[in-house]
């Protein structure tokens, strides 16, 4: 189980994290749950932290990748959905 300093953490990275996944990685969605590879974003909207990623299922601004420094899991993404949502 995380802590809530690690769960606010992660989600701080999905806010402006269009550099941090310009990498191939593993990423998720912590809203639907998906796990994909950041080659398949398309779409950002503009925040004002900068550019945030779009999940290419539920077009969510809830993707998180890798190098937030968490392995992405289908238990790490139900974690934060129940945290957030």
């Amino acid at each position: 189980m995380l802590t809530e300093h690690d769960l606010q953490r992660i989600n701080e990275q999905s806010i402006g994290n269009m550099e941090n996944l310009e990498e191939e990685q593993k990423c998720g969605c912590f809203f639907c749950g998906k796990i994909f590879s950041s080659e398949e974003i398309t779409q950002y909207i503009d925040d004002e932290e900068g550019d945030t990623a779009v999940c290419p299922f539920c077009k969510t601004d809830s993707v998180i990748g890798e190098s937030c420094g968490f392995e992405i899991s289908e238990e790490l993404l139900k974690e934060m959905h129940d945290h957030w949502f």
